[in-house]
Formats: C-alpha cells, sequence, structure tokens
C-alpha cells in the first residue's frame, strides 16, 4: 500500500498472509515510515524551549513475521518484529 505524507515523502508497505495448512497461517509484512519534527521542536517558544531548526525528520523501517495456529478450540500466535 504506497502512501505519502503532507510534504510528498513516499512510504510503501506491503503484508501477505499465507495458509498452507488448515489450522496454520504464517503472515508476514514491511514498511517504511517517517515522522517530520513538530514545530515546537523547530522553532521553540521564544521562551523556556529552545528550538533547533537543524532537526530533519525521522525515517523508519519495520518488518515483522507471525505465525498463527488454530485447532477449533485453542488459537496459538507468535509473532516477531524489527525496528
Amino acid at each position: 500500500r504506497p502512501d505519502t505524507t503532507v510534504d510528498g515523502a513516499f512510504l510503501p508497505q506491503i503484508g501477505m498472509s499465507l495458509r498452507p495448512v488448515d489450522g496454520v497461517t504464517v503472515r508476514v509484512g514491511a514498511g517504511l515510515g517517517y515522522r517530520p519534527p513538530e514545530l515546537l521542536a523547530l522553532v521553540g517558544d521564544q521562551g523556556f524551549i529552545r528550538g533547533n531548526p537543524l532537526l530533519r525528520p525521522e525515517r523508519s523501517a519495520t518488518a515483522d513475521v507471525g505465525v498463527v495456529v488454530e485447532d477449533g478450540v485453542y488459537r496459538v500466535s507468535l509473532g516477531a518484529f524489527l525496528r
């Protein structure tokens, strides 16, 4: 799923879910994130808080994988992620 921010940063995300056999689901996902600095952090409040106009946007990459096992009565889910 492509996404963009107000200033045009491209943020692709992808995810997939597979069911190799009945009762077992495997899922994977990955994406990019973006967070621009807040206005207060850039310019401050002209008093107590000093701004830093040199701040740059934060960027991140994430990935996750998981397995779900179901037998009709119980459901066990195990997942892991990387930031």
